[in-house]
């Protein structure tokens, strides 16, 4: 098959245009990853479950005469089943209030985001579409924060280890006054 000047211009013309396509869908996933490394935004994922545990601080134990120093040397003593037991449960504070020892939030959110910044890797999660409603989210089980719900049980033993802490200040509290 002999080619023509023509038929050599339109076969070269076609394998340049297939080499700029091939080069523009390089720039553009190098353009999309190295944006994505600095900054950006991933792993838009509908509602998540999370939990958020948090410990009553050793003030709380003594505001009011709730406890007195016989008690929570009791509290202290207790083995962690039984303590565990005793924290998650409320108590009467004066008129109005109560006190948890361990209160456990739960919420499921409707949207998580995931943000890649150069040195980060921030979750949130949150309700709405404002930007003001996002709450981070801790990759790891911790106190006071909102944790994925399968780190539920790792968040309560740390708070069990908090409570009882909080109960050796309080108790170490009363003996000073």
């Amino acid at each position: 098959m002999e080619m023509t000047i023509e038929g050599f211009f339109l076969a070269d013309y076609q394998r340049m245009r297939e080499r700029i396509e091939e080069l523009e869908a390089k720039v553009a996933e190098y353009e999309h990853n190295e944006r994505t490394a600095d900054f950006g935004c991933f792993d838009l994922r509908k509602s998540v479950d999370a939990v958020c545990v948090r410990t009553a601080s050793s003030y709380e134990y003594k505001r009011d005469g709730l406890f007195t120093a016989e008690r929570l040397d009791e509290l202290i003593a207790l083995g962690d089943d039984e303590l565990l037991e005793w924290a998650r449960r409320s108590y009467k504070v004066g008129g109005w209030t109560t006190l948890e020892p361990i209160e456990v939030d739960r919420h499921r959110y409707q949207y998580t985001l995931r943000f890649v910044e150069s040195r980060s890797d921030n979750t949130f999660v949150t309700d709405g579409e404002c930007r003001s409603s996002l709450v981070e989210m801790c990759d790891e089980a911790c106190i006071g924060s909102w944790v994925d719900a399968s780190l539920l049980d790792e968040c309560v033993a740390l708070a069990l280890d908090v409570v009882r802490e909080n109960l050796r200040e309080a108790r170490a509290g009363m003996s000073d006054e």
